[in-house]
C-alpha cells in the first residue's frame, strides 16, 4: 500500500525488505498441522493473513490510539481514522495533539497534508502498521525453525539472511501461526499477548510495539475494525493546499546507486549487529535524525532534507554533493515516477 510513499534505506538495503483470538500461553509442541508445513510456507501463510492491502480485503474502517516516544522517552499522544475503500481509493488521518496529518489516495495520486517535522515519525508508523512487508523473505535464506518463549508464549522462529550484514528473525505463534515478534539488526515489532482483530479473511494485529536500537519508539493499539459502510461524501475528496504525486498499489520503491567518493554507505559494527551510515566523502552523516532525497522519474535527485533529532529541517554543507547522488527511480506501472527515499541515522 505504501501508506507514505517513502522509504527507508534501512528497508531497502536489508532486502525486501485463522481465528482472532488471545494466543495461548503454554509451551506444549505445536499442533500437527502447524508443523507439518515447511518453514517458507509458515510466513507465507502468516503474511496472506495480515496482509490487508491486497484485493481480498474487503472494504473497512480502523481506529486506533498511537503513542510516540522521544529520545527522552516522552509520549505524545495521537488517534488515527482509516477508511479502506479499495487498494487504490483510501484516506488516513492522524490527529496529534492538535495538529492533524493526512494521507487520501484516489485512483493513481496520492496527497498528503503534514508538518515536515512528523516525517521521521510516519516512517516509523509505516513500519508499524505495515508489518506484513517485514514476512516477505523471497530473496533471503530461511533456516531450520526452533521454539521459543515469547512473551508466555510458545513461538516457531526462523532465521532468514538476505547477506552477511541482513538477518531477520520472524516467530510464530504456534497455534495461530500468525506473527508474535519480528526483529532485525535495528528494529523490533511485538505484537503484545499475540492479540488479532478479524475482519473477513484478514487479521489485524491490535496491540503493536515499534522498537528502535532497543528502545520503544512507537506503539499502535487498535480500537476497533469494521466493514466500512457509507462513507461521508467528501471522504475521498482531495484537500485544499496538498501536495500530490503518482502512486500506484505496487510500486517499487527507489533504490540508492552504491559507490563513488562522493556518497557512499559504511556498515557500522555495533553490539551484534551492523547497521548502515550514509558518508559524504569521509564524513558520516550521523548528527541527522535522517536525510530525504526528492528522487526524480529519472532517478535524478531535485532536493535534499536534512531532519535534526526533533524533526526540524535544518541546512547543511553536505546538500551540494548529495545533490549528485544517482537512484534507481521508483516504478510504477511499468515507468519511472517521482518518490522520495528517506535515509535514517542508525542513531534514531
Amino acid at each position: 500500500m505504501h501508506r507514505v510513499l517513502i522509504s527507508a534505506a534501512i528497508f531497502i538495503l536489508f532486502g525486501s525488505s485463522f481465528s482472532g483470538v488471545r494466543a495461548a500461553s503454554t509451551g506444549s509442541d505445536s499442533p500437527p498441522s502447524f508443523s507439518e508445513k515447511d518453514e517458507a510456507s509458515l510466513v507465507k501463510a502468516a503474511f496472506d493473513a495480515i496482509n490487508w492491502d491486497d484485493v481480498q480485503t474487503m472494504p473497512f474502517q480502523l481506529s486506533a490510539q498511537l503513542k510516540s516516544f522521544d529520545e527522552h522517552g516522552k509520549a505524545t499522544d495521537g488517534q488515527l481514522t482509516l477508511l479502506f475503500a479499495a487498494q487504490d481509493r483510501w484516506r488516513e488521518e492522524i490527529n496529534w495533539s492538535g495538529l492533524t496529518t493526512l494521507q487520501l489516495v484516489v485512483g493513481d495520486r496520492i496527497w498528503r497534508k503534514w508538518p515536515d517535522q512528523e516525517a521521521l515519525t510516519r516512517l516509523h508508523l509505516n513500519a508499524t502498521f505495515e508489518l506484513y512487508h517485514l514476512l516477505r523473505v523471497d530473496h533471503g535464506s530461511i533456516s531450520a525453525s526452533r521454539l521459543k518463549d515469547v512473551q508466555g508464549t510458545s513461538a516457531r522462529c526462523v532465521n532468514v539472511t538476505f547477506n552477511a550484514y541482513a538477518h531477520r528473525e520472524i516467530c510464530l505463534d504456534v497455534n495461530t501461526g500468525l506473527p508474535l515478534r519480528i526483529k532485525d539488526e535495528t528494529r523490533e515489532l511485538t505484537i503484545l499477548q499475540g492479540d488479532y482483530l478479524p475482519l473477513g479473511l484478514k487479521r489485524f494485529p491490535r496491540h503493536i510495539r515499534y522498537s528502535l536500537h532497543d528502545a520503544t519508539t512507537l506503539e499502535v493499539n487498535i480500537d476497533s475494525v469494521t466493514v466500512l459502510e457509507n462513507p461521508p461524501p467528501d471522504a475521498f475528496t482531495p484537500p485544499e493546499q496538498a501536495s500530490s504525486m503518482p502512486w500506484c498499489p505496487d510500486e517499487k520503491p527507489p533504490h540508492l546507486v552504491l559507490g563513488g567518493q562522493s556518497l557512499r554507505v559504511y556498515w557500522g559494527p555495533g553490539a551484534n549487529r551492523s547497521y548502515p551510515v550514509l558518508m559524504v566523502g569521509t564524513s558520516p552523516t550521523s548528527d541527522f535524525s535522517m536525510v530525504a532525497f526528492d528522487v526524480g522519474s529519472d532517478g535524478k535527485v531535485k532536493g535534499v532534507k536534512f531532519y535534526d533529532k526533533r524533526g526540524a529541517i535544518v541546512q547543511s554543507d553536505y546538500e551540494a554533493k548529495l545533490r549528485g547522488a544517482t537512484f534507481y527511480p521508483a516504478i510504477c506501472g511499468g515507468k519511472g515516477v517521482e518518490a522520495e527515499f528517506f535515509f535514517v541515522s542508525p542513531r534514531h
